[in-house]
This record gives structure tokens, C-alpha cells and sequence, in this order.
């Protein structure tokens, strides 16, 4: 399918999972729908002709911005109205995504924003460590040193720490068509729909805390204590090979649990092998074998979106070491060889 072709197919199979989303009854469809809605998809392609003249191309690249702004504008507005008349943590959770990544500046956006509450979506979802390590963040910046201890001690009791990404993936995928019609577009889908849940992460309060957990720091016992707790609830409930890493030196700078930690290091170097194997499945091979890393990819990202990137690289591993025969420390120790070497100059 020639490239223009394959936009316009991709742009409108996102409308229409889109759409659908906006259509159903549930608001968290809906709030996945407005989010997913600001997805940069170009609607006028530049001619050759603009292309090759800068004037032009600078003109069409303004239109675009401009248009990008208004739309992420709007959909942050209605994440934001969403969120205020739900009780749903998710909801909350995707318009605080949405407000710290997508506003541009407007003013009616960041007034929609500033109705939104750090403290509300913690009373929506106490035992979650995610929305207390947002309030770890914010107290940070504002240099409230006892609202940090609190929201830093009130994240590492929390009995569990998860975000919005699989379920995002989950709703997003059940819209996507399933027949043989053009699987690259069913597979670039589920690629955005995992490119938006990984902003999840990001910001999330989870660097601020690793800065309030160096070693300067480890000198407070109540501070390495809550810092210990904290990276192993981050550890025991990471979906993502980014958190746990996170969360594990967390644990290593407390130097508290360090019996656990040689084993826990192998774990994870294991699971970055099996991550590598499935995620290196993904790239479309040179010998015309593009519909296979297709498929590859659907099966990935499906995968993903029932259970998580850790869960299908657990998987992934368990069913190598039955068939290699192979320690979970032996295929680390082969991962730790195949990594130095990329990194050899």
C-alpha cells in the first residue's frame, strides 16, 4: 500500500475505534476515546511541490501546530469534565494524564485543569501508590517538606501501584477490528494505543521520589525505612521493566533487604532478555516476511494489553526455561554479556 494510502487507512481506522469509544455508554470508554483522540494524525499531506519549497512546507507545519493545539485543547477540556462528574479512578487518572502532557497553553484548558485535584483522585483510588507519588511530586516543587513525608509515606503503605495502561490497551483493542483487512493498520493501533499508556509513567512522581531516596538522604532512618517500602511495593506490582528497575535501586540504596537483592537483579536481566526477544520480533525482516512481524506485533501488543510488558516477558521466559533447560541466572548472565557487548564501542 503506497505510504499516503496507508496514513489515510491508518487515520481513519483511528476514527473509527475513536468514535466507537465515544459512543459507548461508559465514561471510561470515553475518556479513553478523548485522549486517544489527540493522537497527531496529519489530514492534509503536504503536495511534492510544497514539499520542496520552504515557504510553503513552513506554512503547512503552522497550519498543523495550530490545529494540534486547538484539538488537544478541546479534548483536554472534555478529560477534564469527564473526570469531575466520575468517581472512576481510571477517568482521573487519563484527564491528570491528560493535563500534565497535552496542554499547550490555553487558558479555558488550564482552568478545566485547575479544577481537577491531586487529593480528590488519592480519595478515589487510597491504596493506589500512583496518585500519592503525584502529591509527592507537587509537594516537592513547592518546597512543603511535611507534605512530601506524608504523600512519600502514604505511597510506600499503599497496597498496591498501578496505572491506566493496560486498561487503556484493553479498551482501545476491543475496537479494533479483527479480520484479515489490513493487519498492518490493526498492529499500528495497538502501537499508539501503547505509545499513549506509556506517558502513564512519565511524570508520575516516580523520579521525584528516587531523588528523595539518594543516598544523602539515607542517613534518616524514617526516610531509608519508607524508602524501602516503597521500592518494594513498586517492585512487587511493576508491569514495566522501567519500574521495576526504578523501584530495585530504590531497594539498593536503603541497603535494606540486600539478600533478596542478588536474585532480584537476575530476575530482572532475565526478563530484559525475554523483553528483547519479543519486542525484536516486531522489526519488519528485509526478506519480505513484513505480514509475519505483523502478526508478531498484534500478538505482542494483545498480549500486552491482557496481562502487561513484564507478564509477557515472564511468559515468554518461563517457556524458554522449560524448553532450554536453562536458570532463570543463566539466561541473565547471557543478557548482561549480550547488553555489554551492544554497548562495546
Amino acid at each position: 500500500m503506497p505510504e499516503t494510502a496507508l496514513v489515510k487507512a491508518s487515520r481513519r481506522l483511528r476514527d473509527d475505534v475513536v468514535n466507537a469509544l465515544a459512543a459507548s455508554p461508559d465514561v471510561s470508554d470515553q475518556a479513553t476515546a478523548a485522549l486517544l483522540s489527540i493522537t497527531p494524525f496529519m489530514d492534509d499531506l503536504p503536495t511534492s511541490a510544497c514539499t520542496d519549497n520552504p515557504a510553503c512546507l513552513q506554512k503547512w507545519t503552522d497550519k498543523q501546530m495550530s490545529r494540534e493545539r486547538v484539538n488537544t485543547d478541546a479534548v483536554v477540556q472534555r478529560l477534564a469534565a469527564l473526570a469531575d462528574r466520575s468517581r472512576s479512578p481510571y477517568v482521573y487518572e487519563m484527564a491528570m494524564l491528560g493535563c500534565r502532557e497535552l496542554v499547550k497553553g490555553s487558558v479555558a484548558a488550564t482552568e478545566a485543569c485547575n479544577n481537577l485535584s491531586l487529593e480528590r483522585w488519592s480519595s478515589l483510588d487510597p491504596h493506589n501508590a500512583v496518585p500519592w507519588l503525584a502529591l509527592v511530586e507537587r509537594a516537592q516543587q513547592r518546597d512543603d517538606k511535611a507534605a512530601v513525608d506524608n504523600a512519600l509515606y502514604q505511597a510506600a503503605t499503599a497496597t498496591k501501584s498501578g496505572g491506566v495502561a493496560s486498561e487503556l490497551m484493553r479498551r482501545v483493542l476491543a475496537q479494533v477490528p479483527t479480520n484479515d483487512t489490513h493487519r498492518d493498520l490493526q498492529a499500528d493501533m495497538a502501537a499508539r494505543a501503547f505509545g499513549v499508556a506509556v506517558l502513564d509513567m512519565m511524570g508520575s512522581g516516580h523520579m521525584t521520589a528516587m531523588g528523595l531516596c539518594r543516598d544523602e538522604h539515607m542517613a534518616d532512618s524514617n526516610r531509608r525505612q519508607t524508602c524501602h517500602l516503597l521500592g518494594a511495593r513498586l517492585l512487587a506490582d511493576s508491569d514495566t521493566m522501567l519500574q521495576s528497575r526504578l523501584a530495585l535501586a530504590l531497594v539498593k540504596r536503603t541497603g535494606l533487604g540486600s539478600s533478596e537483592f542478588t536474585t532480584k537483579v537476575d530476575e530482572l536481566d532475565a526478563l530484559d532478555w525475554a523483553v528483547r526477544q519479543r519486542s525484536g520480533e516486531l522489526e519488519h525482516p528485509s526478506d519480505g516476511q513484513g505480514c509475519r512481524a505483523t502478526m508478531a506485533a498484534l500478538r505482542y501488543f494483545g498480549e500486552m494489553a491482557q496481562s502487561s510488558e513484564l507478564g509477557v516477558a515472564r511468559r515468554t521466559l518461563d517457556d524458554h526455561l522449560r524448553r532450554s533447560g536453562q536458570t532463570v541466572a543463566d539466561v541473565a548472565r547471557q543478557s548482561r554479556q549480550s547488553r555489554d557487548k551492544a554497548a562495546a564501542p
